[in-house]
C-alpha cells in the first residue's frame, strides 16, 4: 500500500482573465510516484484546512516550491509589482501547525524552507542578483558546505553540489529558534536545516528537479521520505 502525503500547491493566474488556480509541477508527481508516495494535493482556498488534513489520514507533509512568502509575515518590505499568494501562506501555515501537533514528518523545499522558517519566528532576505555583484542563487548549481556531521557522508564529508532556484533566502542570524543548519552556501546563506527534536527537514534546493549527482541533491530527501527523522 502506498504511503499518503499531503502536498501543498502554488498559485498561478490564467492569461487573459482573472482566475487564480492551484498547480503543482509534473516533476513532483514523477518524483513521488517513483517513491510510491501517493500525493494528496491541498487546495489553497479551503474553509477548514485542519479538518481537510485530518480526513486524509496522511503519513507526512510536503511543503513545495513557488510563490514568495509575503513580507508582512516577517517584517519585510514587499517588492513593487510582485504578485504574492496570501491564500497559500494561510493554507501552509495551517498545514504546518497541524502537522507539527500530529508529529508528522515534514519535508520543506525551497519556498517551503522559507515558509517554515518564517512560521517559527525567523526572517528572510532578498538575495542580490549576479549582475549586481552578488552570488547567483536562481537557475544555477553551486557548492554548499556541510556544517553538521549528521548530514556528512564518506563521499561528501564537507561539500556537495546542489541545484538552486530561489531569490529569497535565510541568513544564519535570521534562522528561527530550534532550527539547526546543516548546509550553507559560500556567501553565507543557509541552504539546509533540520529540527533536532522534531521530524522536520528543509532544503533550498529541489530534489524533484534535475541536478548534480550528489547525495545531498536527491538521496537525502528520498531517505527522509522513506525513513523519517533518522537523527532522533
Amino acid at each position: 500500500m502506498r504511503c499518503k502525503a499531503l502536498v501543498s500547491m502554488r498559485v498561478v493566474h490564467a492569461e487573459g482573465y482573472d482566475e487564480p488556480r492551484d498547480a503543482i509541477s509534473q516533476d513532483w508527481m514523477v518524483f513521488l510516484d517513483g517513491l510510491e508516495v501517493a500525493p494528496i494535493l491541498v487546495p489553497n482556498k479551503l474553509r477548514d484546512v485542519r479538518a481537510f488534513a485530518r480526513m486524509q489520514q496522511a503519513a507526512m507533509l510536503i511543503l513545495t516550491n513557488g510563490d514568495d512568502v509575503h513580507p508582512d509575515l516577517y517584517g519585510g518590505v514587499a517588492v513593487a509589482g510582485k504578485r504574492y499568494a496570501r491564500e497559500r501562506d494561510e493554507t501552509e501555515l495551517a498545514l504546518l501547525a497541524w502537522a507539527r501537533e500530529a508529529r508528522l514528518p515534514i519535508l520543506a523545499v525551497c519556498r517551503g524552507f522559507q515558509l517554515v522558517n518564517v512560521a517559527l519566528g525567523g526572517k528572510l532576505v532578498q538575495l542580490p542578483s549576479a549582475g549586481a555583484g552578488g552570488f547567483l542563487h536562481a537557475g544555477t548549481t553551486h557548492l554548499v558546505r556541510i556544517c553538521d556531521p549528521v548530514f556528512a557522508t564518506d563521499i561528501e564529508p564537507e561539500t556537495a553540489q546542489i541545484n538552486s532556484y530561489h531569490n529569497q533566502g535565510v541568513l544564519p542570524n535570521g534562522l528561527a529558534p530550534g532550527l539547526t543548519p546543516f548546509a550553507v552556501s559560500a556567501d553565507g546563506v543557509v541552504e539546509g536545516y533540520y529540527a533536532k527534536r522534531d521530524p522536520l527537514l528543509a532544503m533550498q534546493w529541489h530534489p524533484e528537479r534535475p541536478g548534480p549527482a550528489s547525495y545531498l541533491q536527491k538521496e537525502l530527501a528520498i531517505r527522509f521520505l522513506r525513513e523519517g527523522a533518522w537523527w532522533f
